[in-house]
């Protein structure tokens, strides 16, 4: 992900033998990013990789090291200096690069749909309602402090009797869709109650529309 700029650099710091702290703090840092997943169950996504990141920030610290001295023993001081300059100029540009390829800088924006979606919930329903969320049945529960039923979990056919045992219950229901993806994934499992305006809307911001079962 680093690079080979990146990655030689660190390998030239760990090499040179007078550079036993550089050694002792890398290890104490790998240390500290493998530990968390003895305890944590990782799953098949990237964002599982996070723990890394302290690791990275020393690792990159060693990569300048690495080729500062490198290029200067290679070239010469001031050649050296210059060179490894370059280098690490160079570097910064390709993750820059890739930041902006990978939309990493608008992730926070992306995100903020979460926390938007929860205050569309607040704002629209009342503190004992239980909200029928797929995408947002988790984050519900901390940004709107409301109980949530992951709709996609909920098997085919069992949709209106789920939302009459919680009207039995005297809980009003609504039902979150975040955009059209999910619109469609809906109707392909529980059928067109949205489409045919059977559930009334009852508030929507950007792509999260909101909808209230009727009263039976």
């Amino acid at each position: 992900m680093h690079g080979p700029i990146w990655i030689v650099g660190v390998i030239v710091a760990l090499a040179r033998s007078r550079e036993k702290t550089a050694r002792a703090t890398a290890l104490a840092a790998a240390i500290g990013a493998a530990l968390p997943y003895a305890f944590y169950r990782t799953y098949d996504h990237w964002e599982t990789q996070r723990f890394i990141l302290p690791l990275l920030v020393v690792g990159t610290m060693l990569a300048v090291i690495g080729l500062m001295s490198g290029a200067r023993r290679l070239l010469g001081d001031r050649a050296g200096t210059w060179a490894a300059l370059f280098l690490t100029i160079a570097l910064a540009w390709s993750w820059a690069r890739w930041l902006e390829r990978e939309q990493v800088l608008d992730l926070a924006r992306a995100q903020e749909r979460f926390a938007q979606a929860g205050r569309l919930v607040v704002r629209v329903t009342p503190a004992d309602a239980v909200i029928l969320a797929s995408l947002h049945s988790g984050s519900l529960r901390y940004y709107a402090h409301r109980p949530t039923i992951d709709w996609g979990k909920i098997p085919p056919g069992h949709f209106e009797t789920t939302v009459a045992a919680l009207q039995r219950a005297e809980r009003p229901v609504f039902l979150l869709i975040d955009g059209e993806d999910e619109r469609l994934q809906f109707v392909s499992r529980h059928g067109s109650v949205v489409d045919d305006q059977r559930w009334p809307p009852s508030g929507d911001s950007r792509d999260l529309l909101l909808f209230q079962a009727p009263v039976r």
